[in-house]
């Protein structure tokens, strides 16, 4: 794992990091993480897996711009709640950019191919300036409102350690509207 290996993550920036598996984490439980920019390397990217995550649970999430040779976004990984998007990978016909056909379990979530799973939809999230890194959604987002609410959400924040939960809603991604 590049940046997160095992463990419990919570409302962490994880940037440009870089591992075999993994290059944003491995095997470690993210909530209301921006994990973007992170590869999975190794010689020529042959046998690199989970550009963004690895073996991951990914709760409220945004993963984006991360590569890998094998699951750009994740592999073998789950994620509910989270846009997965812009993440490029080299071998589409197996994993896809956002491993959305062989190994993960993606529910909630905004994933560009769309994914198998409930409640996911393919959008452009309409990030508010991905080019500076800012991530958030607005309220004029696909991602508004779309999320599951859950009992852990409670007292849980975001990234901006804003509410979590908003009206008795909740948003894709790590940053509420």
């Amino acid at each position: 794992g590049g940046a997160g290996y095992y463990g419990s993550f919570q409302a962490c920036k994880l940037f440009n990091n870089t591992a075999q598996f993994g290059g944003g984490g491995f095997c470690g439980n993210f909530y209301s993480c921006l994990i973007a920019s992170n590869a999975a390397v190794l010689a020529g990217d042959i046998g690199s897996i989970g550009g963004g995550g690895y073996a991951t649970t990914n709760f409220n999430c945004t993963l984006t711009a991360n590569r890998a040779q094998w699951g750009a976004g994740l592999f073998r990984a789950y994620a509910c709640n989270s846009i997965l998007v812009a993440n490029t990978g080299a071998n589409y016909y197996v994993s896809g950019p956002n491993d959305r056909t062989n190994s993960s379990v993606i529910s909630y979530s905004c994933t560009t191919p769309l994914a198998p799973g409930r409640g996911n939809i393919t959008s452009n999230p309409l990030f508010v300036g991905p080019a500076w890194g800012d991530y958030r959604v607005g309220v004029n987002s696909p991602c508004f409102n779309r999320g599951l609410s859950q009992s852990w959400m409670s007292q849980a924040q975001d990234l901006a350690g804003e509410p979590r939960v908003r009206d008795n809603r909740v948003d894709m991604g790590a940053y509420e509207a």
